[in-house]
C-alpha cells in the first residue's frame, strides 16, 4: 500500500524561548499573525506540504529546520493510519 508523506513541524518551544509575542514575530518576519499563531499555539503542526513559513520561522528563532526536533517527515498509510517510519528532512527532498 502506498504511503503519504506529511510534515510535522514543532516550533512552539522555540517561540516560547524567544520571549516574543506572536504579533512581534509576525511584524519582524513579514508573516501574517494567523500564520505565526498556527505554528506557536500548538505543540506541532501536521501538514501535507512543508510551507516556506516553517523555514522562515525556524531561521528567525535560530533553529535548524532540518533538526528532527523541529521538522519530521511522517509516513502514513492510505487508510490514514500512521506508519511507524519517521524520516528526518535530511533524508528526503527539500522544499
Amino acid at each position: 500500500m502506498p504511503s503519504k508523506r506529511k510534515w510535522r513541524v514543532s516550533l512552539k518551544s522555540a517561540h516560547e524561548k524567544s520571549g516574543l509575542t506572536g504579533y512581534a514575530v509576525a511584524k519582524q518576519t513579514g508573516l501574517s499573525e494567523s500564520t505565526v499563531h498556527r505554528y506557536i499555539n500548538d505543540d506541532f503542526v501536521l501538514m501535507k506540504n512543508l510551507a516556506p513559513a516553517a523555514k522562515i520561522l525556524a531561521d528567525f528563532y535560530g533553529v535548524d529546520w532540518r533538526d528532527s526536533d523541529i521538522v519530521e517527515v511522517v509516513l502514513e498509510e492510505d487508510n490514514g493510519e500512521s506508519a511507524p517510519e519517521i524520516k528526518t528532512p535530511a533524508l528526503v527532498p527539500t522544499m
